[in-house]
């Protein structure tokens, strides 16, 4: 049941999303810093619920890979493309790496 632990993994990075592009929109003074954390603080407490649902589908290991690989490529989109941010030629490369784990990680043994 990977497809389901990566639609756990999405919704947890969807919340990192959420919760990250307000900590930086807080740091920049485009909302108020007590909105921007108060509200990154009540996302992230969702977390814990979710995680331990899609342990139910795979296992640790693959859970948080999921979670963490697909978090950590919408963050740097979110980055580049909205707040224009640069990246490296080394850092493209990590993150084309990322994707190249997630395909590993759905392939069977």
């Amino acid at each position: 049941m990977l497809w389901a632990a990566i639609a756990y993994s999405s919704l947890m990075a969807s919340i990192d999303i959420a919760s990250l592009g307000l900590a930086k929109a807080a740091y920049t003074g485009a909302v108020p810093v007590a909105i921007g954390l108060a509200v990154s603080v009540l996302l992230y407490a969702i977390q814990p619920l979710l995680f331990y649902n899609a342990l139910s589908f795979e296992g640790l290991a693959v859970v948080n890979l999921l979670w963490n690989v697909i978090s950590s490529i919408v963050v740097t989109l979110l980055g580049i493309l909205y707040f224009k941010e640069k990246l490296t030629n080394l850092k493209l490369l990590g993150a084309a790496f990322s994707i190249v784990a997630i395909w590993l990680l759905g392939m069977d043994s």
